[in-house]
């Protein structure tokens, strides 16, 4: 009877180990999904900014049309970063 209960409990044991394994796997998994989830998000905000900052400064170079050079340096500035910004939203992602 003793045998009979140490065969069950090293059959149970391999089963339990098999599902360790598989939950060692399944969290390294997650754990990676995770932090690749959080990449985007940063990637994301960093390419809003580039969008608002660079519409900022072609609208300010409307507001300083009277200086000329100012204005347009600081009008291809802000198409520069706008284009930047929306080119790797697309090409990026």
């Amino acid at each position: 009877m003793v045998l009979d209960q140490l065969d069950r409990l090293i059959q149970e044991n391999g089963k339990l180990k098999e599902i360790e394994n598989c939950f060692h796997k399944c969290d390294k998994n997650v754990a990676v999904l995770r932090e690749q989830l959080k990449k985007p998000r940063a990637f994301d905000m960093i390419l809003s900014t580039g969008v608002a900052v660079g519409s900022l400064l072609i609208g300010a170079s409307a507001s300083l049309w009277e200086m000329r050079p100012i204005s347009q340096i600081v009008g291809a500035a802000g198409f520069v970063l706008l284009s930047v910004s929306v080119g790797a939203r697309f090409f990026l992602k």
